[in-house]
């Protein structure tokens, strides 16, 4: 039998490869995103070609149809509905399967259209619909808002500076006082963030006035040339833009995780 395939393969003059089409999910935007896979390249093969007279129609004429047949090795598998590209005598052509293929211990035959598109098979999608259907996706929402709060933490804890007085002491109340708000969920809506307790802490953040000499405590000293308007420190808006970027991925990434 060895001999029989070897016989075969010695009329193999073209190249085949394959390529089937898989989906995957954009983590940026969370559409999902077709592109071709290589599951076999430049596997030696042979195309045979057959021309066959149909029966002469009500005008007297007949038509002759060509049916293409790919020759290759048995233990190759072609997916149904992949691309299969074929090199011979200098022509490169893409066709699809017609059939189911015909193997034998030496090679196997398989019949040959020319390929249109890509067949994609819905059953993974339907069973994605309908294990969505079942998915409660207000734990992975309450788990994402316990991810991105604790990050919003971390960011604003970065960004709030202590405070350095001309006694020589250093501050860093207002750093230490942010916390984590905790997860609630009601209904349809998830609420977290962050929070600091500090009752000064909105002059810090958004700026505030001043005394400008008129204040009333019998210990105030008017300062020279005092100012105004004392500037925010906008940690706030540092560290905004950052969750906005972060909150999608953590989010897609806790709902790819209730649906494995």
């Amino acid at each position: 039998m060895n001999m029989v395939r070897a016989a075969i393969e010695r009329l193999y003059k073209g190249l085949c490869s394959v390529k089937v089409k898989v989906s995957s999910v954009n983590k940026e935007t969370g559409e999902t995103v077709f592109t071709e896979k290589a599951v076999l390249t430049e596997q030696p093969c042979r195309l045979s070609f057959q021309s066959r007279n149909s029966a002469a129609k009500d005008d007297g004429y007949s038509t002759i149809s060509q049916s293409v047949v790919l020759f290759i090795a048995p233990e190759v598998e072609i997916p149904s509905g992949s691309k299969i590209t074929v090199t011979q005598n200098g022509k490169t052509t893409d066709y699809c399967r017609s059939g189911e293929s015909a193997v034998y211990t030496s090679h196997q035959e398989i019949a040959l259209e020319l390929f249109e598109d890509y067949e994609i098979d819905f059953s993974q999608l339907e069973k994605l619909q309908k294990q969505m259907e079942r998915t409660d996706y207000t734990k992975a929402c309450a788990s994402a808002m316990n991810v991105i709060s604790q990050r919003a933490l971390k960011y604003i804890s970065n960004v709030t500076k202590p405070g350095h007085y001309k006694n020589g002491k250093t501050g860093g109340t207002l750093k230490k006082s942010w916390q984590a708000e905790r997860t609630t969920v009601s209904g349809s809506t998830v609420k977290g963030g962050i929070y600091t307790a500090l009752e000064y802490a909105p002059y810090v953040e958004f700026g505030h006035r001043t005394r400008l000499g008129k204040g009333t405590s019998p210990k105030y000293k008017p300062k020279k040339n005092g100012k105004k308007w004392v500037e925010g420190k906008k940690y706030l808006n540092t560290v905004v833009p950052k969750v906005e970027r972060d909150a999608p991925k953590i989010l897609m990434q806790k709902m790819e995780e209730v649906l494995k």
